[in-house]
This record gives structure tokens, C-alpha cells and sequence, in this order.
């Protein structure tokens, strides 16, 4: 396992809503990397898997806003 701490954090799009990841967390090649995120809205800290995770729009580069997540069931 190694983690790494993300220096500048990431701001992702998560199921749960926006928020900033500041750790990603690598399990090896068998698991999917993770990532460690504040949310926004609630201050939760909670672990999210990467494919869950979609980058944060940024108006000062042009990227537009993700959409939110649909169900995955």
C-alpha cells in the first residue's frame, strides 16, 4: 500500500457531492486507487474509489462543470 498526499489537493466530483482530495491511497495492481476527500457541503471526510471521481471544472482554464453522477445501479 502506499499513500500519497496530493500537494496541491485535487478538486473532484464525487457521488456525494464536490469536494477536494487530499490524500490517493494505491492498494496495488489488484484494487483501484482511491481517494481521500473533504466534502464541501458537509465537511465529511470519506474514501472514494478513483472511477467515482470526476475532476472539478475550472473557469480560469475553461472547464466547464462536470455533470453529477447518475445511479450506478
Amino acid at each position: 500500500m502506499i499513500a500519497l498526499q496530493l500537494n496541491p489537493p485535487l478538486f473532484v466530483v464525487t457521488p456525494r457531492g464536490d469536494g477536494i482530495a487530499r490524500v490517493m491511497i494505491d492498494y496495488g495492481p489488484d484494487l483501484n486507487p482511491m481517494f481521500v476527500v473533504e466534502l464541501n457541503e458537509s465537511r465529511d471526510i470519506l474514501c472514494f474509489d478513483m472511477i467515482d471521481c470526476k475532476g472539478s471544472g475550472n473557469s480560469a482554464w475553461g472547464l466547464e462543470h462536470p455533470e453529477p453522477f447518475e445511479s450506478r445501479a
